[in-house]
């Protein structure tokens, strides 16, 4: 897979540095060319991950980070059907934009990491942390419920790979692979997966992101500290 329009934006504009934001760009092209040695078609289509840390005062405004949008081969689903009947300007991208500010704007206390959607959206997904959360949606004309399941899911394992000190990430993660094994009895091995790329460091941006960490790790804090 080849991405088109990437966008980032890093620490300290936003919670992620270079080396992690690469690791999650490069686990979620490893988990769309293997849909698509499937035979899943997914060359049209968006990728977004934004976050946003928590606030003290129900009153205050969450301050929302657009840390990772980007488009797969041939670009966004344009028109975004049946989303867009092509006269409104809808695509995938902006409207991964929309669903994402929407519901970054609001609170979730007590809610655990969970795969969901709106009446009028596809899925997305949201992990909490023990500073703030992030949402990611993974939009295209062609993408299953199990293609956005798996690419979440894979996503999600990065993060809890990448972030083992956050107690609450970590059970995050958990609740996202917990509720989604119940309608795909194979996601334990795409967490497995994941979680190889990470100890055998199969990735050339996982290895990276290790000697970075290792060399880092009396800097860093939690994600949005």
């Amino acid at each position: 897979m080849q991405m088109t329009n990437l966008k980032v934006t890093l620490e300290p504009e936003s919670t992620l540095f270079k080396e992690e934001v690469d690791v999650i760009v490069a686990v979620v092209v490893d988990t769309v060319d293997n849909l698509s040695a499937e035979g899943r078609d997914l060359s049209e289509g968006s990728f977004l991950l934004y976050g946003a840390a928590d606030v003290e005062d129900e009153s205050e405004k969450y301050e929302i980070q657009e840390i990772i949008s980007f488009d797969f081969d041939n670009g966004p689903s344009a028109p975004y059907r049946p989303y867009s009947d092509g006269s409104d300007g809808i695509t995938s991208r902006n409207f991964a934009e929309k669903i994402l500010k929407r519901d970054l704007s609001h609170s979730h206390h007590g809610s655990a990491g969970h795969i969901s959607y709106y009446v009028d959206s596809p899925l997305f997904m949201t992990l909490k942390t023990a500073r703030g959360r992030f949402d990611s949606a993974c939009f295209g004309e062609e993408f299953s419920y199990r293609d956005m399941t798996y690419i979440y899911c894979a996503v999600a394992q990065a993060f809890a790979c990448m972030g083992k000190e956050d107690k609450v990430l970590q059970d995050s993660v958990d609740s996202v692979f917990f509720r989604e094994a119940e309608e795909y009895k194979r996601i334990g091995d795409l967490r497995d997966h994941v979680e190889e790329l990470f100890r055998e460091k199969k990735l050339p941006e996982i290895k990276l992101w290790k000697d970075w960490h290792d060399k880092e790790s009396g800097n860093l804090t939690l994600f949005f500290e």
